[in-house]
């Protein structure tokens, strides 16, 4: 049965579910020269003292993927899980690529509702991203992070 190309469009990189962000992160946090977050971070031309700034993170590789979709977000650009496969296939992550596969395409263009306004998050648990009401993948993000922990503010 063929697939309706039509129908077929990219992930973007924030509507990644939090499972997937986390098992990535098992993958690239451990350090391992020219195969780790920190190589991915300088091939997405990070800065030295940011890569410093994501190793303190609880999940640097977390923090550098919504950091690297919300800045793009910013300048008008949106990031798909393609664009993530394609530097990890530069660096040789397999097993990263393989993880992704399954979701770089979605059977239809995602729905984004621009003008929600972000709920207060409890910023104890959510640390990674502070939530402001004009980015909306943040919300997402911290929502989500607030749920996998268990600490919904709804």
């Amino acid at each position: 049965m063929a697939t309706n190309k039509a129908n077929v469009v990219p992930t973007l990189m924030s509507s990644l579910s939090m499972d997937v962000l986390e098992k990535l992160g098992m993958k690239l946090n451990p350090r391992h020269p020219l195969k780790d977050f920190r190589y991915l971070a300088g091939k997405m031309n990070y800065t030295y003292e940011s890569v410093r700034n994501f190793e303190r993170q609880k999940n640097p590789t977390v923090f550098l993927l919504s950091e690297w979709w919300m800045s793009s977000a910013e300048k008008g650009e949106q990031k798909t899980v393609t664009n993530l496969i394609e530097y990890l296939q530069e660096m040789r992550r397999d097993d990263a690529v393989e993880l992704l596969r399954p979701v770089e395409f979605t059977g239809k263009n995602p729905v984004v509702h621009r003008q929600k306004l972000c709920k207060p998050i409890n910023l104890i648990v959510c640390s990674i991203l502070v939530c402001v009401s004009r980015h909306v993948r943040a919300c997402f993000f911290v929502e989500t992070m607030c749920y996998r922990f268990g600490s919904s503010s709804k």
